[in-house]
């Protein structure tokens, strides 16, 4: 929902979704739509999660460390408008086959693993 207890989701909480390796927990989320108030995607919001497709709105400005931090998403796009991906955003993201990362992005911070998602196109 775009709004909790009557207050606009502005952020997703660190570690929120996140599946946990030491109870072999995986959290399967079949799709995932962020409404377009999220501004910010905090460390390890979906680490190790099963969501298949991520696209991150334009309204999101930050992605956190670890965000997305070994899932298994095939097809990853981030919408014009966000500006920062945080250290090892998507570091172990191996399943990736489709990649968008908008030219607003400003800021790839330390070792996010680019090198290992295969991008099919840059906008």
């Amino acid at each position: 929902p775009y709004k909790y207890n009557g207050a606009l989701v502005t952020e997703i909480t660190g570690g929120g979704f996140a599946s946990h390796e030491d109870n072999n927990h995986i959290t399967r989320i079949n799709e995932l739509i962020m409404p377009r108030t999220i501004r910010k995607i905090n460390n390890t919001a979906f680490a190790r999660n099963d969501i298949p497709e991520v696209t991150i709105p334009s309204s999101c400005k930050t992605i956190g460390t670890t965000a997305f931090y070994q899932s298994k998403m095939k097809k990853l796009v981030l919408e014009d408008g966000v500006v920062s991906i945080g250290a090892n955003a998507f570091t172990g993201c191996t399943q990736v086959k489709y990649c968008v990362i908008p030219k607003t992005v400003e800021t790839i911070y330390n070792n996010i693993n680019i090198m290992s998602i295969y991008f099919s196109t840059i906008r």
